[in-house]
């Protein structure tokens, strides 16, 4: 096979699995995570937004892949902080006027 030949093949294999690891995340979020059931469109723009950047980051001299896990352990925190002040409030005032509704 010539160079040609095999750089499209390339080509198509890298399209291919992009194109279904793109799928893949637009099924599967939404059915994991409940907002993502009315914004639809999020996932979509998440996925073109972040495998445009894969793709021009590809060709950097610099390795991306040393600051992945800081970049996680980011992630992961701001996440976890923004659940914990959200779920921090206090409820509804259904809890203060309604007996089988407020905690316990």
């Amino acid at each position: 096979m010539t160079k040609v030949g095999g750089a499209r093949l390339e080509l198509f294999i890298i399209s291919l699995l992009t194109l279904f690891l793109e799928l893949a995340c637009i099924r599967w979020f939404p059915s994991h995570v409940l907002f993502l059931t009315f914004f639809t469109n999020t996932v979509l723009l998440a996925c073109i937004l972040g495998i445009s950047v894969g793709c021009l980051a590809a060709n950097s001299k610099r390795d991306f892949l040393t600051y992945t896990p800081f970049m996680l352990i980011v992630c992961l925190w701001s996440i976890s902080s923004a659940w914990t002040e959200r779920h921090s409030l206090p409820g509804p005032r259904c809890w203060r006027s309604c007996p089988s509704c407020s905690p316990a």
